[in-house]
């Protein structure tokens, strides 16, 4: 089973890379997260609120999560799971725990692919 980090602005375009992967390594057994990277506060009231935080979700929309839920569908016999997530922070270190915390085998790179910020505080140091 691998697990693979797909950079994502919740675009269904996005999505392309996760058909394209189920061909590419089928049979191989597949854990797909997609994430948009955030940048940290450094505000302490916003902190204490950050693990109860759901305003950046309501930025994904529902074609989104109903086009990961067909792709899952359609593909099941590869496709474990796919997650929507985000990863908040700035630093490399962090970042490394992240992708420790989620168990990512590989991030796969979308070529000619425009992402764009869906908040001002993205992160775009890091990577």
């Amino acid at each position: 089973m691998k697990t693979l980090l797909i950079p994502t602005d919740f675009k269904l375009e996005s999505l392309n890379a996760v058909s394209r992967l189920v061909e590419t390594l089928h049979p191989q057994k597949l854990n797909i997260v997609m994430v948009h990277m955030l940048g940290i506060t450094d505000c302490m009231g916003e902190l204490e609120l950050l693990s109860r935080r759901s305003v950046e979700y309501r930025l994904i929309s529902s074609e989104f999560y109903n086009s990961c839920i067909r792709l899952k569908q359609q593909h099941a016999d590869v496709i474990e799971k796919i997650d929507v997530t985000f990863f908040y922070g700035y630093t490399m270190a962090a970042f490394r725990n992240f992708l420790d915390a989620q168990d990512i085998d590989a991030i796969v790179k979308l070529d000619d692919y425009d992402y764009q910020l869906l908040t001002e505080k993205a992160s775009t140091q890091i990577i």
